[in-house]
């Protein structure tokens, strides 16, 4: 028995297989999802207002090279992922990768799959100075080294 499922809509790298395992410990049920009225945005190190947050940062090794995807509400713009369907647990470690309350805000979202809505819970960071992506809806979900990443939010799981 899985408990309650939490649908947990990923982007950026934790819309890869390869990332979700590294932060849960498996690969749960997903199909592709859309989330409308948001925008694809990336924050560079020095954008992160958070000096907590760049401390973390640093202590895992990442600097001034680091990049990340975030979110914010964009009326008609749209952020291509994933629906996964995680455990409470699971998105507990979610959480814990993605520094929640400090960082990033966890919110309550609906995405489109397959032409239905589900609601979903995701991280955004609402910055309005923070620079839109270029890319479109097959963007690189890593914009740092991918096996770092991975073996870090595996390292992080495993405390």
């Amino acid at each position: 028995m899985m408990g309650k499922q939490i649908n947990y809509f990923g982007y950026g790298a934790n819309k890869t297989k390869d990332m979700i395992k590294s932060m849960i410990g498996r690969v749960p049920e997903s199909k592709p999802a859309v989330l409308e009225n948001f925008e694809l945005c990336i924050q560079d190190f020095d954008e992160i207002k958070s000096p907590k947050v760049k401390k973390i940062l640093k202590k895992v090794g990442w600097n001034s090279r680091f990049k990340t995807y975030c979110i914010r509400r964009a009326k008609g713009k749209k952020v291509y992922g994933t629906l996964w369907k995680t455990t409470k647990k699971e998105h507990e470690l979610i959480d814990n990768w993605e520094i929640h309350k400090i960082w990033y805000t966890c919110t309550k979202i609906i995405v489109k799959s397959k032409g239905k809505n589900f609601h979903a819970l995701t991280e955004i960071i609402d910055d309005k100075k923070l620079k839109p992506s270029r890319f479109g809806k097959r963007y690189p979900a890593f914009l740092n080294n991918k096996a770092r990443m991975l073996r870090i939010a595996r390292q992080l799981r495993e405390e």
